[in-house]
């Protein structure tokens, strides 16, 4: 029997053990030849972990990463080219491919997508006049978290910044509120320097300065904001992915904060800015690496 090695991150959260083995339990029912050893690795960890992989020509088979990392994992050489053995390509829409070529080359396959969505708490936007409309671009939504602070005594907004955790993916969306960018068009060079870039990141600075971004949140991983936003109410607002709905809005979770109080919850699409409204479109791929076997190269 062939064994491969997987190496994931905790894409559902508590629940991401029992939701793997589920799904490698079908996969080894139509591969019954193929068995899955995988091991579950945190985001702040994974990217060492991979490092002193390729350094030592170790490590796992198949990888799952960050969209944000395929460019610099495939010019290091540390997962394989699939654009001669890869027939699937087509079957993703046409932009979802896109995040994983780079340098003329497919790296890796797409394997969840995402973008940021805005999580609020409704009673306490009731309390202080507030509605959903009210924070339907950028501006409008500094000045509701303005008024907020002084409704709640706190800042209204967690929001990760820590070191390990301060992921690419985690704060881009912020430099989208005048749709600035990263890279020149040709991604050949750095775009950080462009006003409309230096307007985002003046924005996000603006929010911590002026204490609407919790400073405790900044020093606590998504996971932890996470939890402090559904199950201690430490804050109004939260920019996440869609994982949570899984964890804390799932009744069938261990980890469901329970019916009444998800009423108090919604979600909608993050603000707009002055160019309209842009989002960062993430998610994971799952690449071979470097150090995979011969017999399940590709």
């Amino acid at each position: 029997m062939d064994k491969i090695k997987l190496w994931l991150m905790p894409n559902g959260g508590f629940e991401s053990k029992q939701t793997i083995e589920q799904e490698l339990a079908f996969f080894h029912k139509k591969n019954p030849n193929i068995e899955v050893e995988f091991e579950t690795l945190s985001w702040s960890r994974s990217w060492f972990r991979l490092m002193q992989a390729i350094k030592e020509k170790s490590g796992p088979d198949l990888i799952q990463i960050g969209t944000t990392w395929i460019g610099t994992l495939g010019y290091l050489g540390a997962v394989h080219k699939l654009d001669k053995t890869c027939r699937q390509e087509k079957q993703f829409r046409s932009h979802v491919p896109r995040m994983c070529r780079f340098y003329d080359h497919l790296w890796a396959l797409p394997w969840f997508c995402e973008a940021r969505v805005l999580f609020y708490r409704k009673d306490l936007l009731k309390n202080a006049g507030i509605t959903p409309q009210d924070l339907s671009n950028w501006d409008n939504f500094k000045a509701a978290c303005s008024k907020l602070s002084r409704t709640m005594g706190t800042p209204p907004l967690g929001f990760s910044c820590q070191k390990e955790q301060g992921i690419f993916a985690g704060y881009s969306f912020l430099d989208l509120v005048e749709r600035g960018d990263f890279l020149s068009q040709d991604s050949k060079h750095a775009a950080l320097t462009q006003s409309e870039t230096r307007q985002g990141m003046k924005y996000f600075a603006q929010l911590i300065g002026e204490n609407l971004i919790s400073r405790d949140s900044l020093e606590q991983s998504t996971g932890e904001i996470a939890e402090n936003f559904f199950m201690h109410g430490a804050y109004a607002f939260m920019f996440s992915s869609s994982w949570p709905l899984q964890v804390y809005l799932n009744d069938s979770s261990k980890h469901y904060i329970g019916k009444h109080n998800v009423s108090n919850y919604g979600i909608m699409q993050v603000p707009a800015g002055p160019a309209g409204r842009f989002n960062f479109a993430g998610g994971s791929a799952l690449a071979v690496t470097a150090s995979a076997r011969t017999r399940i190269k590709p």
